[in-house]
């Protein structure tokens, strides 16, 4: 009842004698008899209320959906990417699509909303697609299931252009481009797609993916974000929250930590260029033939600890508005340049650094340049952004 997936420099003849030298003798167990339940279908809308202390809102909006072998799962998949953007496909945290995605416009432009997104996992039984959103401090959960509903009302009724449904496949090709990158995925989705079916879906992903149309988008939200096949569950705060329990924030870069190797990917002084600008600035390149995408990281000495008395967090809040605009494009402008390709672009500070992280297919590489010069040399700092930001920042708190 096990799965091995080995991917890496290896010679695979060897590999396989190896693991057969080492589990082979194992003898097999007797396999209970799977037991096979088919839910009957949800005859009517379902409201789940919960009261309680804490610090914000929240909306969950839960559709029943089918297992990922179903015909639908595919188009399932688009439609969540259209909702919320494409979702990065790697063990690690990585970067979505989101902000030029309907629910982010919908919802956390809006200020509605300090999150808005929706998911749907490929599981071997039938599970959810779910809607979830995270109140702004003082909104009713109920505006934001009115909006919800007023966006699956045009998927509905109106469809997507052709456009729109272009630009989400592209990003669904780099989310999957970004995650082979590293052989810890290559064996992670080899093993996940054996486990649902067989490794040959991974193969055909992309081609499966290419293929949804835009009436198969509209036929699936037809089909299931129905009122009659949904659970909505709010939760409503009712005063003094204690300790919030909120999500962890994780540190805010991470520089790929490499062990001993050979073969023409490591880096070594035989990959890297190392210069020096006139200005004083560092470049270090390193090339990998086998990756399919660029990343760029333009890191600073100017953290936190650089924050003056009475400003705690300003080098944090400066980084990331340095996202929301510059004097060439606005907001929205940048997010839509990057999520029609599946690039992305964040920056951060820590503790003692600030920086920004920029990561694009290769073919899309002088886009990503362009971009990232523009917003290292030219932010704007839009007053309407620092608004929403702020409160964005206090929503998170």
């Amino acid at each position: 009842n096990a799965i091995l997936a080995v991917a890496g420099d290896l010679e695979s003849t060897r590999a396989l004698e190896r693991i057969h030298s080492l589990f082979g003798s194992l003898p097999p167990s007797t396999l209970p008899r799977r037991l096979q339940v088919d839910e009957p279908p949800q005859r009517d809308e379902r409201r789940v209320v919960l009261r309680q202390a804490g610090p914000t809102a929240y909306l969950h909006m839960a559709y029943h959906a089918p297992q990922a072998t179903h015909p639908d799962a595919t188009a399932l998949m688009v439609l969540d990417a259209i909702l919320s953007g494409a979702k990065p496909m790697t063990l690690s945290r990585g970067t979505s699509n989101e902000r030029s995605a309907r629910l982010y416009r919908a919802l956390v432009d809006s200020e509605v909303a300090a999150e808005a997104t929706s998911d749907y996992t490929w599981t071997v039984d039938p599970g959810l697609f779910t809607l979830e959103v995270t109140l702004r401090p003082g909104r009713d959960p109920a505006e934001a299931e009115e909006i919800l509903r007023e966006e699956i009302r045009k998927l509905i009724e109106e469809g997507v252009l052709e456009a729109e449904l272009g630009r989400t496949r592209k990003q669904i090709r780099a989310q999957l481009a970004y995650s082979l990158e590293s052989v810890a995925n290559q064996a992670y989705w080899l093993g996940f797609f054996e486990l649902l079916d067989s490794y040959e879906r991974l193969l055909s992903f992309e081609e499966r993916i290419a293929s949804v149309t835009a009436e198969d988008v509209q036929r699936v939200a037809a089909t299931y974000l129905r009122e009659t096949n949904c659970t909505i569950g709010y939760f409503l705060p009712t005063g003094a929250s204690g300790a919030a329990s909120a999500r962890p924030m994780a540190p805010a870069f991470f520089l790929p930590c490499y062990r001993t190797g050979t073969g023409p990917n490591w880096p070594g002084p035989e990959t890297i260029q190392r210069a020096e600008l006139a200005n004083g600035a560092t470049v270090l390149a390193h090339r990998n033939s086998a990756a399919p995408s660029l990343v760029i990281l333009a890191d600073v000495k100017a953290g936190a600890v650089l924050d003056p008395p009475g400003k705690h967090g300003l080098a944090a809040f400066t980084s990331r508005m340095l996202e929301r605009g510059t004097g060439r494009r606005s907001f929205r402008q940048l997010n839509e340049e990057l999520d029609g390709v599946g690039a992305s672009l964040r920056a951060a500070a820590g503790g003692h650094t600030a920086g920004l992280v920029a990561k694009s297919l290769v073919e899309d590489r002088d886009l990503l340049v362009d971009i990232l010069t523009d917003v290292l040399t030219n932010p704007a700092f839009p007053p309407e952004e620092v608004r929403k930001l702020r409160g964005e920042v206090i929503a998170e708190l």
